[in-house]
């Protein structure tokens, strides 16, 4: 008789006890109710719309620090984003930027395209905008950038 085989004796051929397999579905059942939960937003292209535009803006903020350039966000029409580049915000003649632009998802819109922001090459934006979002059902939701370029939306 082997070492193992005195300590476990007939544990081994005896298997599993329904306690533990009744444990073992009771976590695969929250754990999966939980993925479900997190995987419906992703459904509602309003809070898609949304959590695009705010990293939009971080990525043109990040932009902005990483060349340290000016970086104006434009909206060009209620489905597209545009960006800008130039020295300093303010300047007169801003380079159009076609590597950084976002079109927003299907079914959603910009209630105004009569804003714009600028990141300074240091990441501060020069003015607080609250973009608005909207789908096809009237239903709208909110990014803000604030001055120092931080961003928040509605949740």
């Amino acid at each position: 008789m082997h070492f193992s085989e005195a300590i476990l004796g007939n544990y081994m051929e005896r298997g599993f006890t329904i306690f533990e397999l009744v444990v073992v579905l009771g976590i695969s059942a929250v754990m999966m109710t939980i993925g479900i939960t997190n995987l419906r937003s992703l459904e509602d292209p309003l809070e898609v719309s949304v959590m695009e535009v705010q990293s939009f803006f971080k990525l043109t903020r990040a932009r902005a620090i990483s060349t340290t350039s000016a970086f104006t966000i434009v909206p060009v029409s209620r489905l597209r984003l545009e960006t800008r580049v130039s020295e300093t915000c303010g300047e007169a003649d801003p380079d159009n930027d076609e590597t950084l632009f976002l079109n927003l998802p299907d079914g959603t819109s910009l209630e105004s395209t009569a804003w714009s922001v600028c990141y300074s090459s240091r990441g501060i934006a020069d003015n607080n905008v609250m973009a608005n979002i909207q789908d096809g059902r009237g239903n709208t939701k909110w990014v803000e950038v604030l001055l120092g370029g931080a961003t928040d939306r509605s949740r």
